[in-house]
């Protein structure tokens, strides 16, 4: 639900070392296991005198004493972002930061993923731009650990036809 733009969420798997079997979502790690996962999330939303502002900002956590990661194995993740828009325009981007530590085959990994971009609507057209770059450190992909890097620039329009029929390219 969300009170006056406010939107918040949380989430908590207890530890399931000691399970036998898989939980739903979960992997079956017999020896040693997921010991704890946590995500929390809050949002908000708001117009003030034609001007459009989103703000949301979120954690995920998981330690893990899997038998296939090494002791004290963890991943987590903080995101963010934020939209403006007026008369037609809106204009945002976000950030995350990863860091994994002690994960199998991923030893220690850190990522970091930014995106920005704008789109203008008038009557039923659009037209966005936006860009995104990935950066991971000390992946699987190259047996150096090297770093891989995505960029994508992304050109969107759109149409709309009538009510709930959109045509998008």
């Amino acid at each position: 639900p969300s009170f006056s733009g406010f939107k918040a969420g949380f989430s908590y798997t207890p530890d399931t070392a000691d399970t036998s079997h898989a939980t739903i979502g979960t992997p079956d790690h017999s020896v040693g296991g997921l010991m704890s996962k946590t995500s929390y999330s809050a949002a908000y939303d708001a117009k003030f005198d034609g001007v459009s502002i989103g703000v949301d900002a979120g954690h995920w956590s998981y330690d893990s004493n899997a038998a296939s990661d090494n002791a004290n194995a963890s991943s987590k993740s903080n995101r963010f972002g934020l939209n403006v828009g007026f008369a037609g325009f809106t204009v945002g981007g976000s950030y995350m930061k990863t860091d994994l530590k002690n994960v199998a085959t991923l030893g220690g990994a850190d990522g970091k993923l930014w995106e920005v971009g704008a789109k203008y609507v008038t009557g039923p057209y659009g037209v966005s731009l936006s860009y995104l770059k990935s950066d991971a450190e000390g992946t699987v992909a190259t047996t150096s650990g090297a770093n891989d890097t995505m960029k994508i620039l992304n050109l969107g329009g759109s149409y709309a036809m009538g009510p709930g029929v959109d045509v998008k390219g």
